[in-house]
């Protein structure tokens, strides 16, 4: 889980692999599978672990015991710790681990290039495709992310963007006077992005996307040239 290397890989590590300068393990291209060598890098805590277990132990020693038949052993611990071999994302066996380490990688913020090098794939659509996998809380998270983007928590924001864009405009209302809250109405481009128009125009336009970014960027112009409302104290 905190290293993402595979069965065999891990078998064949020994004292001599640990690099304690660079703080992970150092790979020899004769067992990896794609043949090359590298470096794994490794939480501390886990470094001073196998620091410690291994002080007295040679270099040529295996650093960890992995059992000749790793999928037996572990459903055998699947079983102990009373955990399904089936889980909603499918079968848990050895290799599952890998997977839940590309991931942990990907949820702690990575970028594609950083998860690709940790898993050390050739094509970085492996990565994200093969192994990588969408959460439904982190899916609902990022979409309440973006909803406080388009329409933030202040009223006066919030209501500033219908401004920007001409909103009350489009509804038949003027722009509010200087040092007047406008009212509270939320645009309706906000919820329905595909009835998107230009303004100044009643032809039906295809371009939605450039309409929106059009509109957003007015926005964020508008947004900086102002100055926050307050019913105590009044833009001058």
């Amino acid at each position: 889980l905190c290293s993402g290397l595979r069965a065999n890989e891990l078998r064949q590590l020994t004292v001599a692999h640990l690099d304690q300068e660079r703080g992970g393990l150092a790979l020899d291209a004769n067992w990896t599978k794609n043949r090359k060598p590298g470096f794994q890098p490794l939480p501390k805590w886990l470094l001073a672990k196998l620091s410690v277990g291994t002080k007295n132990s040679p270099p040529t020693s295996a650093l960890i015991e992995v059992p000749g038949n790793q999928s037996q052993s572990f459903q055998a611990d699947l079983k102990r710790a009373n955990v399904p071999a089936m889980a909603a994302g499918g079968k848990l066996d050895f290799h599952a681990m890998r997977v839940a380490y590309d991931n942990l990688v990907l949820q702690s913020g990575a970028t594609v290039k950083e998860a690709q090098e940790l898993m050390r794939h050739k094509d970085p659509r492996l990565t994200m495709n093969t192994y990588g996998r969408a959460v439904p809380a982190r899916l609902a998270e990022v979409a309440e992310n973006v909803g406080k983007l388009v329409n933030p928590a202040e009223k006066y924001e919030h209501s500033m963007h219908a401004v920007a864009v001409g909103e009350e405009l489009h509804r038949g209302k003027s722009i509010p006077e200087e040092g007047v809250e406008p009212s509270y109405g939320c645009p309706w481009w906000i919820l329905n992005p595909l009835r998107l128009p230009f303004r100044h125009s009643g032809k039906l336009r295809t371009n939605v996307l450039f309409a929106c970014f059009l509109k957003l960027y007015r926005v964020s112009t508008f947004m900086q040239e102002q100055r926050p409302f307050t019913a105590s104290a009044p833009p001058p």
